[in-house]
């Protein structure tokens, strides 16, 4: 009855718990990367609290085992000498109790002088058997009152354990939410309208929760459309989100449309290489080119994809010209020519 009331009282305790978790993490989404890794830092926290307290009772536990086990060899030691002491006491009763002794015969006063000695080892014997069984029953008592604690504190645990999980699937769910935003604030930020339409339409993005990623520079171009993000992308500026997302849509734009034709004939990747060839110092300053105050200096970036996302970057962000006249006369050829050629596939 104790434990059913006891099993009852831990599954309202842990419906209420998941149910105000819940409704907190809920109302307590967090509004930018510093509030998330605080909360993060909070949960890690108590995870790991959550895993001393899972030690402690798992120890627990093995001792309790170990205790469970020695109180059933003592329990398994006592049947032996009981029954060794109900043989003798049978045989006492028969042979001495019922017996009526003849001191005038030698025979008998021996008789009785060793009955006299069978009672004394019974009577010894039984009060050492009842002691020890009392000393058992008593341990095996305390072992049954330290279970029931114990189980009432690994339920106690479960809720919290539970309760985390919950807050940690909100927060990884607050993070997936977070980096969607940002990275569509950053597409919102380009230029060409015609851009911003094909990626809403065309451009999956993947979070990825692999902790070995997270420290990766992101998003970068995945299959299937997408974009890869990790946490590194939380942790840029706005300035370098937003270059890394034109960037990377400008890679992903050259792996999905390589194939379409242009008016005159040439697929994308066909007329990119050409166009590439004869502009091939201006697809670098476009590289090193700065949008708010940051460049793309530090990537080493040089495949055909890479390339495109230079121009591409460029083009949706509306980068500064030089200002050199001839210089800035080419940079505006080249860009015009890379529009129009962007715009009859997009069209």
């Amino acid at each position: 009855m104790k434990n059913k009331i006891v099993t009852y009282l831990i599954l309202i305790f842990s419906a209420i718990a998941l149910m105000s978790n819940r409704a907190n993490a809920q109302e307590n989404m967090p509004r930018n990367y510093m509030e998330l890794r605080q909360e993060r830092v909070k949960l890690d926290g108590e995870q790991t609290d959550l895993g001393l307290i899972k030690s402690g009772l798992e120890i627990r536990t093995k001792i309790l085992m170990t205790e469970k086990e020695s109180i059933a060899l003592e329990h398994a030691s006592l049947k032996p000498a009981f029954t060794e002491y109900a043989r003798r006491k049978m045989d006492y009763d028969r042979n001495c109790v019922a017996h009526t002794f003849d001191l005038n015969n030698p025979g008998e006063v021996q008789a009785e002088s060793d009955c006299k000695q069978e009672k004394a080892w019974l009577e010894k014997s039984f009060g050492s058997l009842t002691e020890r069984k009392t000393k058992i029953d008593q341990r095996d008592a305390d072992y049954k009152s330290t279970l029931t604690q114990l189980k009432i504190e690994l339920a106690a645990y479960q809720v919290k354990r539970d309760a985390w999980q919950v807050k940690n699937n909100a927060w990884q769910t607050n993070k997936e939410i977070l980096i969607r935003r940002l990275a569509q604030d950053a597409v919102y930020t380009f230029k060409d309208q015609g851009i911003r339409d094909w990626i809403t339409a065309n451009v999956k993005y993947e979070i990825r929760k692999n902790p070995g990623e997270q420290e990766m520079l992101s998003p970068w171009v995945g299959g299937n459309s997408q974009l890869i993000f990790t946490d590194r992308f939380l942790k840029e500026s706005t300035a370098m989100q937003e270059n890394l997302m034109a960037f990377e849509s400008g890679k992903l734009f050259m792996t999905l449309m390589k194939g379409r034709v242009l008016n005159n004939g040439k697929t994308l990747e066909s007329w990119f290489n050409d166009y590439s060839g004869r502009h091939n110092s201006f697809i670098w300053s476009m590289k090193e080119a700065k949008h708010k105050s940051v460049g793309l200096s530090s990537l080493g970036d040089i495949d055909k994809e890479s390339l495109f996302g230079y121009v591409f970057r460029a083009q949706v962000l509306g980068l500064g010209q030089p200002t050199d006249p001839k210089s800035r006369m080419e940079w505006e050829i080249s860009m015009k020519e890379f529009r129009i050629a962007i715009c009859q596939i997009i069209k």
